[in-house]
């Protein structure tokens, strides 16, 4: 139900202002953005139209971004990284191809089964699967606890598709093929904002011309200008900070504030000194031979000291929020990278395993790193030509492959050869077309048991592997990353990431709030006919000026939330107007004045869709994201207080209310006084 998008919250103020009722302002409600208001973030911000932690951040650029974070934390609108001590359990690894690890090592290290991933391409010798696996290390200083890891990193992914497809609440990740929900992580691992910063432009235009190139010069000076705007580091910023909050608001760190994010740079690619390579070109075509200058291999190799010296100072600018930039592995890459001194025949056909990058003409069926023959000739049984094949697959007929020239290039025969995208679209329908798949597959489970048979097709794999790390270069990724856990992260001790809650259940419902359910009649929400949607929420009269209920903690709130639809879950309760409501749940004295918070759901006719498609509340359908989101998020973006409040306290900053949506009537209130 909810929208995959991202509100800033003056929109959401302004439109919801603006009079929205019934399900679009539900909609506009629950998807801005829920951790801002999850208790890491006061929802002061967002209900007083000012704009949530998140959005406020990333307008500022790194340049005041630390400053205006550490404002934040002394005003306590959000809280600041503690240092954990729990046990790491799960590790939610996203991002972009250089996290999944693309075509390491070969089509038989492709995950298969529910693991894989016809857009994602993720690899068993990825480096997040690779850190996993440090058994005696993690047994070592992670009392004994070898985390899990949720794998979600998509091959391809730009900071949008992180932030549009990756950051949903959830914590079943285990049966999705694509787009992962995060889980319950205590900590996230990635790379990010290399596609962004157009690097397979700068391989195209200037090392294989394979789609219509461009000026070389003139995308190397592009690419710097792209990496240097304020808008791109802000882009980086606001993305970290919203790992950071989604991370906190899911529930597996304790304290919530102690999740952490660890994002690594890019290696460099090649050896920008050495003059081997000044006549060696890997361009596809006869007619466009580009030779591997210094001073090209300089300028690229600067291009990613530049966008690493960007993603560092983002990461730097947010450490007290528990952001970690990783790069130690970095300098493992000298010696091993393209154009490394060696002789013309080796420059030409980089395959051994001296060489950590995987060269376009490596096919993927073969499952090493390359034969360990350093500086030797390559063998021809070795080597695949990239370029026929595609040209066999894309323009079968031989004559019009004969009459190819510069002034006929490819793409004037075959339009898929205009761009990247649209090349690797048509090779991935070819492959579907090969393995008997429909055509226009995206994703079937039908996929994996047939990938292997089929490597005279996996031209895409082999396309978009190039120029990224084999198997060892990843396992300094992973140990690089490990060491950076270790050294941020205290002795773990066993701590249970549901929160430790003093329950106090009681026999009836609680009728002292906005309830219109069952016996419950006293309240604001008007009396409804049956299927006639959300309503937004009705706020309890809470300003800590002698009104009947208390504040509530946000923090808790949160936490108290989380732990009652994880229950109702875990219970399997399916509520359709015939059983008795859950029991209410009680956290004692985490209210102001050491008061107490209680929370409810009851079941209401009137909160079910109009369509009438739904009557009853499944919990385990429903799900932990949607069952938080009626419980806390969207109270909490409407019932929130900020400074501007005359009787404002900053650690009592929810009000609390009642909310009609999904066949519930949701209450998270204080007791109030008699």
């Amino acid at each position: 139900m909810l929208l995959q998008i991202f509100l800033f919250a003056s929109v959401l103020a302004c439109t919801a202002s603006a009079g929205l009722a019934g399900e679009n302002r539900r909609s506009l409600a629950v998807t801005a953005d829920k951790a801002a208001s999850s208790g890491a973030v006061s929802s002061g911000a967002v209900s007083s139209g000012t704009g949530s932690a998140e959005t406020t951040i990333a307008a500022s650029a790194s340049a005041n971004a630390a400053a205006y974070v550490s404002s934040l934390i002394a005003s306590s609108s959000i809280v600041a990284y503690a240092k954990p001590s729990q046990q790491v359990k799960e590790i939610y690894a996203l991002g972009d191809s250089f996290t999944a690890g693309v075509g390491s090592n070969g089509r038989a290290d492709a995950l298969d089964d529910i693991n894989w991933s016809w857009n994602c391409r993720r690899f068993l010798q990825a480096w997040p699967e690779q850190l996993v696996d440090f058994d005696n290390q993690w047994t070592e200083f992670n009392n004994g606890q070898i985390p899990e890891l949720n794998f979600g990193a998509c091959t391809g992914a730009k900071m949008q598709d992180v932030r549009d497809n990756m950051l949903n609440q959830g914590v079943d990740w285990r049966h999705r093929l694509d787009y992962h929900v995060i889980g319950q992580p205590q900590l996230a691992v990635l790379t990010i904002s290399g596609n962004d910063a157009k690097f397979s432009t700068a391989l195209n235009d200037c090392i294989y011309r394979a789609w219509r190139p461009g000026d070389c010069t003139q995308t190397l000076n592009n690419i710097e200008i792209e990496i240097a705007t304020t808008a791109f580091e802000s882009e980086l910023i606001d993305l970290l900070v919203k790992i950071v909050l989604r991370g906190r608001a899911a529930g597996g760190a304790q304290p919530s504030e102690s999740f952490q994010v660890y994002i690594g740079g890019y290696p460099q690619f090649w050896n920008h000194d050495d003059l081997g390579c000044n006549d060696i070109s890997w361009g596809w075509y006869f007619w466009d031979k580009p030779t591997i200058t210094t001073e090209v291999r300089r300028k690229m190799n600067d291009l990613v000291d530049q966008l690493n010296g960007v993603v560092q100072t983002a990461a730097n600018s947010l450490e007290r929020l528990g952001v970690v930039y990783v790069d130690n592995f970095i300098s493992s890459y000298n010696s091993h990278r393209f154009c490394e001194p060696a002789s013309a025949d080796y420059l030409q056909n980089p395959f051994d395993s001296k060489t950590w990058f995987w060269h376009q003409n490596y096919g993927l069926n073969h499952h090493d790193e390359g034969p360990d023959v350093s500086g030797a000739n390559i063998s021809s049984s070795n080597t695949n030509n990239v370029t026929q094949q595609v040209l066999n697959l894309l323009i079968p007929d031989p004559n019009q492959q004969a009459s190819l020239s510069a002034s006929n290039p490819p793409w004037n025969i075959n339009q898929t050869l205009l761009d990247l995208d649209s090349l690797l679209d048509s090779l991935d329908q070819i492959q579907a077309q090969a393995q008997g798949l429909p055509t226009g597959i995206i994703n079937s489970t039908n996929i994996s048991g047939n990938l292997s048979a089929q490597s005279d097709v996996l031209m895409s794999e082999e396309v978009r592997r190039s120029f990224h790390p084999k198997g060892t270069a990843y396992g300094q990724h992973a140990q690089a990353f490990l060491d950076a856990i270790r050294q941020n992260r205290g002795q773990a001790a066993v701590v249970s990431i549901k929160p430790n809650l003093t329950t106090t259940p009681t026999s009836t419902p609680d009728c002292t709030g906005n309830q219109v359910q069952g016996t419950c009649t006293a309240g604001a929400l008007p009396s409804l006919p049956p299927y006639s949607g959300p309503q937004p929420p009705s706020c309890d009269k809470a300003d800590g000026a002698g009104t009947p209920y208390p504040r509530l903690n946000a923090t808790q709130a949160e936490k108290a939330a989380s732990a009652y639809c994880s229950t109702l879950i875990s219970g399997n309760i399916v509520l359709d107007g015939k059983d008795s409501n859950p029991e209410p749940y009680t956290v004692a004295g985490v209210a102001e004045n050491s008061t107490d918070m209680v929370l409810t759901v009851m079941y209401d006719i009137s909160a079910c869709p109009t369509d009438k498609s739904n009557s009853t509340i499944d919990f385990a359908s429903l799900g932990l994201n949607e069952c938080f989101a009626d419980l806390y998020t969207t109270v909490s973006e409407y019932c929130s207080q900020d400074s501007t409040w005359g009787n404002y306290n900053k650690d009592y900053t929810l009000e609390g209310g009642v909310y009609e949506g999904d066949c519930g009537l949701w209450s998270l209130s204080g007791e109030p006084s008699e």
